[in-house]
């Protein structure tokens, strides 16, 4: 796992992400999810030019329902661009 993926927990989710000053990228993931596995180098290489940029949060889900990949800047959320 790249440096620039941070794991975090409900006791930080909300200074690491929703209060950065830099952008955030959440990755919404699960092992048993073909998509997010195809999806996890992309995330990777996203993680890895971030630098100083911002950074990559994975954040493992449960349920069945498939989560968007979602971001955040200035603590408001951004959509896909």
């Amino acid at each position: 796992m790249s440096e620039s993926i941070r794991e975090v927990n409900d006791n930080d989710f909300e200074q690491v992400v929703l209060r950065s000053d830099k952008p955030v990228l959440v990755d919404f993931w699960a092992a048993w999810c073909a998509p997010c596995r195809a999806l996890a180098p992309t995330v990777e290489a996203i993680a890895a030019g971030q630098d100083q940029r911002g950074s990559v949060v994975p954040e493992p889900f449960s349920t069945m329902l498939a989560q968007p990949v979602r971001g955040s800047e200035g603590g408001q959320e951004v959509q896909g661009r």
